[in-house]
């Protein structure tokens, strides 16, 4: 048996083991575990009112720094246990939180669709192959057995797994032997940090109106994709980009679109040619706006003129009329413009009950127009 049998049986057989002898519960205080072995403090929330947090972990040497973590204790063998997008944006810290990272943590994998989510967002994937090779890095193997054997972290000592390396850090940094369960505060600037993007590179640029200053201090507070501006709120974005709060809701509008909304939504593109694009990495109206067309017809069966006039709908499908949207139809546009509806862009941040007050559209039509513009299902 070659070496990388060995190691990829010595990993089946210890993500096997946590599955089926940890609760989703022992399993959170397992992962809180692994990252007090890396120097945090770790508490772990209260089940019912965790919003999604399963871990939060703070760094107080050499800077500050809030971590939360979510834990998915899947079955590592199901192949429908993959986490996909839905998951990571579950787990994003919005724009304006004081979280520094969001970490998803599973012991299965993560589809495509959640890698590129969370490159967008504030978050990073540890999936099974990669808590495996953590725990190993960690020398974490006996903590696993004491886990299975005791399923009770209360009487277990965690610190005593600590590597001499480690704890000499925390040494340094006047944490000593602190609890695991420490609920000492840390404390994050008031400043924003410097740029993560050159704005050059930011997506953002393709939003109507949008001036490039304004992109520059949205991306210095880590808001540089169009997923974190359409999780913002109006009233922040008009407060640090000087932009009206009218404007400044129709660039969340348009982001919604861009990012949310799939690329059959727009002429042209039925199931076919979807299945095509969604080959050369593209599903969103988002994903196509950031496309070369000249490289994208090298991937796929279409020609370059094809997908130069994809490209062109993207820019224009925020601000296009209501009747763009599938079965809305003439006669209910009239209405909604009547409400204050007349963009796809209004219709992706509208609240489904207060569609539904127009005449004529039902709670159900409600909620098809706003998922057809890209906005999120409530």
């Amino acid at each position: 048996m070659s070496s990388d049998d060995e190691r990829e049986d010595g990993r089946d057989e210890m993500l096997s083991a946590i599955h089926k002898n940890l609760t989703s519960t022992e399993f959170e205080e397992f992962v809180a575990a692994l990252w007090t072995l890396q120097g945090y403090q770790t508490e772990v929330t209260k089940g019912s009112r965790d919003g999604g947090v399963d871990v939060i972990a703070k760094q107080t040497f050499p800077y500050e720094a809030v971590t939360h973590i979510e834990a998915k204790q899947y079955d590592p063998f199901n192949p429908k246990a993959k986490l996909g997008s839905p998951d990571v944006r579950k787990c994003a810290p919005p724009p304006t939180s004081t979280v520094d990272l969001s970490v998803l943590v599973t012991l299965n994998s993560f589809h495509s669709t959640a890698v590129r989510e969370a490159k967008r967002r504030r978050v990073k994937l540890v999936d099974g192959e990669s808590l495996y090779d953590l725990i190993l890095r960690l020398e974490a193997e006996p903590l696993v057995e004491e886990f299975i054997r005791t399923h009770d972290v209360s009487t277990m000592n965690v610190n005593k797994y600590i590597g001499s390396d480690i704890r000499n850090l925390m040494n340094e940094s006047g944490e000593g032997e602190e609890s695991p369960s420490s609920t000492a505060s840390t404390k994050r600037a008031e400043e924003p940090s410097t740029p993560i993007v050159e704005i050059g590179d930011s997506e953002l640029l393709l939003i109507n109106g949008l001036e490039p200053e304004g992109v520059e201090q949205l991306a210095k507070y880590g808001v540089n994709s169009f997923a974190a501006l359409g999780d913002a709120g109006a009233e922040w974005v008009a407060e640090h980009t000087g932009h009206s709060l009218k404007e400044s809701t129709a660039f969340i509008a348009q982001a919604k679109c861009f990012d949310n909304a799939p690329v059959d939504t727009l002429n042209g593109i039925g199931s076919a040619k979807s299945e095509e694009l969604a080959k050369a990495g593209i599903t969103t109206i988002g994903d196509l706006a950031q496309a070369n067309a000249k490289e994208l017809a090298g991937k796929i069966k279409y020609g370059e003129t094809t997908c130069e006039e994809w490209i062109k709908q993207t820019s224009e499908r925020p601000t296009a009329p209501l009747t763009e949207i599938e079965e809305l139809g003439s006669g209910r546009e009239k209405r909604l413009n009547a409400a204050g509806f007349h963009s796809v862009g209004d219709i992706a941040v509208a609240d489904p009950d207060e569609l539904a007050k127009v005449k004529f559209v039902t709670l159900m039509d409600a909620r098809m127009f706003i998922r057809d513009a890209g906005g999120p299902i409530k």
